[in-house]
């Protein structure tokens, strides 16, 4: 399969290949975050793509799974839109955003990198404050 989502990972030989040349800790750190970040949110829009990386979306709202080699992580990019991102990390002193990027007016992405397993939570947590939102700013 050569575009889109799929929810099987074998349709995606790039993201295979990334996932296996990243190793035992970015498989696991995947893993991790992957069935963490299903249960948190709440969406059946999610699968492997070509960029390569995973992606769940509900509407608007999209997070994004990035196996990295160099330094072994898991690169996570977040569209947050109308939310701040220095108010959504403050109580997460594990997470250090690496960039906020603004596509264009009102479509707000921000990246971090998970490098071990004790960011995990914070990272879920972060990813189910923003899908949270969601509901709360209303779908942008």
């Amino acid at each position: 399969m050569g575009s889109g989502k799929s929810k099987n990972v074998n349709d995606k030989d790039m993201f295979v290949e990334r996932l296996e040349k990243g190793g035992p800790l970015v498989q696991s750190l995947f893993e991790s975050l992957k069935q963490r970040s299903l249960e948190v949110c709440n969406s059946n829009d999610w699968g492997y793509t070509d960029k390569p990386d995973f992606r769940i979306a509900f509407q608007e709202t999209i997070c994004e799974l990035v196996p990295m080699l160099r330094p072994p992580s898991v690169r996570i990019i977040l569209r947050v839109d109308r939310q701040d991102p220095a108010s959504l990390i403050e109580s997460l002193p594990m997470i250090t955003v690496e960039d906020v990027s603004e596509e264009r007016p009102g479509h707000r992405w921000i990246k971090f990198s998970i490098t071990s397993e004790d960011q995990v939570d914070e990272a879920i947590e972060l990813i189910q404050n923003v899908y949270s939102a969601r509901d709360k700013l209303g779908n942008w």
